[in-house]
């Protein structure tokens, strides 16, 4: 598994982690996946740049950056955290992950 990829598996142990202690909020937690997702994104931004026309890449990269938004709109909720929309966010970090592990074999 690259580093990058193992970033993104211990973000989405760490939304598990989240998940798992709602409607209570761990912000350690959180605040510790969105730092792993960044990490995560920097090495699919470096990706994206290396190949600019691999539209996959382009997807990956905009997938993080939706994971991560909704990562923290968790961590700071306006008004009631978006608990269904962090399940969402695991599922898709959880296909992401599995798409580049089979990708990458």
């Amino acid at each position: 598994m690259s580093p990058d990829a193992e970033c993104g598996g211990r973000a989405l142990a760490l939304i598990d982690q989240v998940l798992a202690k709602r409607p209570d909020k761990d912000d350690v937690a959180l605040a510790d996946c969105a730092r792993e997702l960044c990490v995560y994104r920097d090495a699919l931004i470096l990706a994206q740049r290396a190949a600019p026309a691999d539209k996959d890449a382009r997807l990956r990269l905009s997938h993080v950056n939706s994971i991560l938004a909704v990562v923290l709109a968790v961590h700071f909720p306006i008004d009631a955290a978006p608990w269904d929309e962090l399940e969402k966010a695991r599922d898709w970090l959880a296909q992401l992950l599995s798409e580049a592990a089979t990708t990458a074999a």
